[in-house]
């Protein structure tokens, strides 16, 4: 399990990961940002350090992954939370 932040609004949604669907991409933009015209984040409403990897495919979906580095393990590890 996932969880992508948005640290201007302090909200978060927490997904299973993988190639997101078109449903699953507005359910997160809503709760990390409902307000419409706002601007605070990227396409899902992300903003500020995540703890996955946010990347796209070739027909635009949101994929979301493990970091390449590893520092998920780090994260979950340690319990860090800044």
């Amino acid at each position: 399990m996932y969880e992508i932040s948005n640290n201007f609004h302090n909200t978060f949604a927490r997904t299973l990961g993988g190639r997101l669907s078109e449903r699953q991409e507005k359910r997160i933009k809503a709760k990390l940002c409902g307000i419409s015209g706002c601007c605070c984040g990227g396409e899902i409403g992300e903003r500020g350090p995540q703890t996955c990897e946010i990347s796209y495919d070739s027909d635009g979906r949101v994929i979301v992954t493990e970091p390449e580095d590893g520092s998920l393990a780090s994260y979950l590890a340690t319990g860090y939370d800044g």
